[in-house]
C-alpha cells in the first residue's frame, strides 16, 4: 500500500494492489462536512422565509441534525481507516 503514488495512479491501477480510499478520506471528510453545513444553511433559509419562529426552529434543530452528521461521517469514516489497518498489517504479517 504505497502512499507516494498519486490518487490518478492508483485509480488505473487494475491490480488493486495500490488503495485510492486512504488518500480521499480527508477530502472525503470535507466535503461531507461542507455538504451538512450548506444543507443546514439551507433549510434555516427556507424556515425563515415562511415565518420567525418556523426558522429558529430550523437553525436548533439543523444544528442538533449537523452535529449528529458530523460523528456519524467521522464514525463511518475512522472504521474505514481501522480496516485499511487491518489489511496492511495481515498484509505485513503475511510477509507480501
Amino acid at each position: 500500500m504505497s502512499n507516494q503514488k498519486s490518487v490518478y495512479a492508483g485509480l488505473s491501477d487494475f491490480s488493486f494492489q495500490d488503495l485510492v480510499t486512504p488518500q480521499l478520506l480527508k477530502p472525503l471528510y470535507a466535503i461531507a462536512l461542507l455538504a451538512g453545513g450548506i444543507s443546514v444553511v439551507v433549510v434555516v433559509f427556507q424556515g425563515l422565509q415562511q415565518s420567525p419562529a418556523q426558522g429558529l426552529l430550523a437553525l436548533v434543530f439543523g444544528l442538533i441534525g449537523l452535529v449528529v452528521w458530523i460523528m456519524y461521517i467521522r464514525m463511518v469514516l475512522e472504521v474505514v481507516v481501522v480496516l485499511f489497518r487491518i489489511a496492511e498489517n495481515t498484509r505485513r504479517m503475511a510477509g507480501s
